[in-house]
């Protein structure tokens, strides 16, 4: 069942919190959308890829947190490892924290973390509308309720 979590809700330390409660709970792969402006270098894209390369994982069919116009809800997709060490490296490439919103920086940007348990969605963040949400039972969201998460029956965007 979706529970909706809020950017504006979660300080930076507890978005990292939250990602190490996915991984004790599961979540084994992640999702990040690496942008770029058609025709710019995008060496900010480039530091993620290369930071991120000793935890990439083969390519496969996930679900996505965001849909766009015309695309499938699943399509071939681009994962890393979820692990101890790969949340280091998102903690310095998200420095705002999980829910830090795109920078639509020139030299592009990393946005939409996605934590998949098995080939669902676990945590999909939709950084440009500052809105998450988690496929979990009511039992766990009590568990994130008594850590201090607060979840919504709606999103407000998504």
């Amino acid at each position: 069942m979706n529970h909706f979590l809020r950017a504006d809700e979660i300080d930076p330390a507890h978005s990292w919190e939250l990602l190490a409660w996915c991984a004790a709970h599961g979540g084994t792969e992640f999702f990040i959308r690496r942008m770029s402006l058609v025709g710019l270098p995008a060496p900010n894209v480039g530091h993620a890829d290369s930071v991120l390369a000793p935890y990439q994982l083969p390519p496969a069919i996930r679900p996505r947190a965001v849909v766009y116009d015309g695309q499938p809800d699943a399509e071939l997709t681009d994962l890393w490892l979820l692990s101890t060490e790969s949340i280091r490296v998102l903690r310095d490439l998200f420095p705002d924290g999980l829910f830090t919103p795109p920078s639509y920086d020139d030299g592009g940007w990393l946005e939409e973390p996605t934590v998949f348990r098995g080939e669902r969605v676990l945590l999909g963040v939709v950084s440009h509308e500052g809105e998450a949400f988690m496929d979990i039972a009511e039992s766990e969201a009590a568990e994130l309720h008594s850590l201090g998460f607060r979840f919504h029956a709606t999103g407000i965007w998504i």
